[in-house]
């Protein structure tokens, strides 16, 4: 951002694309290496992760089992034989000390994907193995201090584990056993991490289309639908300790210009509350927290076809103003957290991955950066905007470009009913404007009150309301915000 220019008076409006505010919504960064690196090499390469404006990532804990080999969580959680905790402990240590490092405190524990082969809903072992062995690794989550666990259920091997297939029993009957599989399951884990934040790449939001229906519980049993049913066996066991996260992938295409993250959130907090069992409507207003994924590689890689959903068309010039109106509408969207995947690039310059799968594929990938320059800073503007700019202003300061626009005469002040006011006349988008104030006085002078933008269709700075900013008061008497 050399050529933004930052204002510096006692209040000074704030301008173009602007948020205000400490953060309140935590990143958690899933992929670009994440899963694939071992907590040994997070660790010893946790510095590259100091700078980021994220709050945790996704951490893969695997283990091994009495003769030395590897317990795979993909793999091995739903077949084999029955985990041990011991299978994990050597791990424990190593990722309580990732979690005291900056910008991976909020990590999540990876576990189970629904990959492989379909689970027969009526195999009772089956559903029993699954269950033991993810209440082990949320006993591990807890153990190692993490927040609490990521899963995904999205169907990668079209095995259509959550739909009625040949064989089955009648769908009435079917919705009571699948809902029994995920009480077991789910159960089982809440007993061993009873305050756990689950964050799930989707609950109900992966039911999309139901919310755009009259009767969501009728389209569900038209199409088989048995999803509905397992969420609502995990609301059955929901602790009152815990937090649901539903993440929503399908905000990697959402467009902030059709307001689609604002239009899904309000989904999954009211239209999609119609496929909650009655009994578990208050638990899932109270403990389900809306999110989305987004995914910053959709704007850098080139389409492939016309018909490449997977990439945004964007001029180079225009990519990083893109993220920015993006990121900023998913998280103000999101309850309280919201996840970034990466898989096209390294999510940061990793020195080592050693994986022996896939490993190899991370190390060749170019760092996130190297494909998407300023993509680290325009996150930590949307992400955290008051560290953002006190560490910007300072890197200004030291290259001598930080230009008061007070002094300039570019910013003028006037009356406007009884507030001190600085007015901006020309704003440009794309450029961002700091908003400083300091003095002395009494309770009056507590907050700094601002106002962001005009109201109007032709104004150049879209008006995002009035924002206030507490004043801190420093050790030498002066109040700052």
């Amino acid at each position: 951002m050399e050529k933004c220019k930052s204002a510096v008076g006692l209040a000074l409006i704030c301008a173009a694309l602007s948020v205000c505010g400490a953060p309140t919504k935590k990143f958690i960064v899933y992929g670009g290496g994440t899963a694939d690196a071992s907590p040994s090499e997070i660790l010893a390469q946790a510095d590259l992760f100091a700078d980021l404006p994220i709050d945790g990532i996704a951490i893969r804990v695997e283990g091994k089992d009495e003769n030395g080999r590897p317990v795979r969580v993909d793999y091995h959680m739903r077949e084999g034989k029955p985990w041990k905790f011991e299978y994990f402990r050597d791990q424990i240590g190593t990722v309580r000390e990732i979690l005291t490092k900056p910008g991976l405190t909020e990590s999540l524990m990876d576990s189970f994907r629904v990959i492989g082969k379909r689970i027969p809903w009526t195999d009772d072992a089956a559903w029993d193995l699954f269950a033991h062995n993810f209440a082990v690794h949320a006993k591990v989550a807890k153990a190692c201090g993490m927040k609490g666990m990521l899963i995904d259920c999205e169907d990668y091997h079209k095995i259509r584990q959550f739909f009625r297939a040949e064989g089955d029993p009648d769908y009435d009957s079917l919705v009571k056993t699948v809902r029994a599989r995920a009480r077991r399951l789910f159960g089982e884990a809440f007993r061993e991490f009873p305050d756990m934040v689950l964050l799930s790449f989707w609950f109900l939001s992966l039911d999309a289309d139901s919310a755009e229906t009259g009767d969501p519980a009728a389209l569900a049993r038209k199409k088989g639908d048995l999803w509905p049913a397992f969420v609502n066996g995990l609301l059955d066991v929901l602790p009152p300790e815990a937090t649901l996260v539903d993440g929503c992938e399908h905000g990697y295409c959402y467009e902030s210009k059709r307001n689609e993250f604002y239009t899904s959130t309000a989904a999954i907090r009211g239209r999609l509350i119609a496929l909650v069992a009655p009994e578990n409507r208050a638990k899932y207003r109270r403990q389900m927290r809306a999110s989305h994924g987004v995914w910053p590689d959709m704007y850098w890689r080139e389409r492939k076809a016309r018909n490449d959903r997977w990439g945004f068309a964007d001029r180079p010039e225009d990519r990083l103003g893109h993220w920015e109106r993006n990121l900023h509408e998913a998280a103000d969207a999101a309850d309280e957290y919201m996840w970034i995947y990466v898989s096209s690039s390294r999510v940061v310059d990793w020195r080592e991955v050693k994986h022996p799968l896939y490993g190899r594929k991370v190390m060749e990938k170019n760092p996130l950066e190297a494909n998407l320059p300023g993509v680290w800073s325009v996150t930590g503007a949307v992400h955290d905007p008051v560290r953002w700019a006190k560490r910007r202003i300072a890197e200004m300061k030291a290259k001598g470009i930080l230009v008061d626009l007070a002094a300039t005469g570019e910013a003028k002040s006037c009356d406007n009913w009884g507030f001190y006011v600085w007015q901006l006349d020309n704003p440009k988008p794309g450029e961002y404007y700091a908003v400083l104030s300091e003095g002395k006085g009494g309770a009056e002078f507590e907050e700094l009150y601002t106002r962001l933008g005009k109201p109007g269709e032709n104004e150049p700075v879209i008006w995002l309301g009035h924002r206030r900013n507490v004043m801190e008061t420093g050790t030498d008497g002066v109040r700052r915000a």
